[in-house]
């Protein structure tokens, strides 16, 4: 399931949601297991720093869109907050410990592709936290 959900705010500033999850009745071999990490699912965390039979990711972003949708390409600003987690077959999301994401990034919509950058930092500390990720989007 992948749903999104779009609400347009003040100052042409819109709320954009998003939930995926994926699951599976049976153990599933490594290289067909789902992957939490980076933009597709949780930025602040590298591309694949987890992976399980199941995923359930949840995302929410505030979108500012700085110029005219009349122009060739649309550029803006966004703020965001991700979480997810990924989990063995036959356990319940219930049990499982979201881990959370959140930053601001850059994007330009054009009529063929998207492009986005972003600044993500994962919860907590310890260590090096801030991840920049840049994603590529054919429509």
């Amino acid at each position: 399931v992948d749903a999104r959900g779009y609400l347009g705010l003040v100052w042409k500033t819109v709320l954009a949601v998003r939930a995926q999850s994926v699951t599976t009745s049976e153990p599933v071999p490594a290289f067909e297991q789902q992957l939490a990490g980076g933009i597709p699912s949780l930025r602040g965390y590298d591309v694949g720093s987890f992976a399980g039979d199941n995923l359930a990711a949840f995302s929410a972003e505030l979108l500012l869109p700085l110029t005219s949708p009349l122009h060739i390409g649309r550029f803006g600003l966004k703020l965001f907050a991700d979480s997810a987690a990924v989990y063995a077959s036959g356990d319940a999301l219930g049990d499982q410990r979201l881990r959370w994401g959140y930053g601001v990034g850059t994007f330009v919509n054009a009529t063929v592709f998207s492009l986005g950058v972003d600044l993500g930092w994962r919860e907590g500390g310890g260590g090096p936290n801030a991840h920049v990720q840049f994603g590529v989007r054919l429509r």
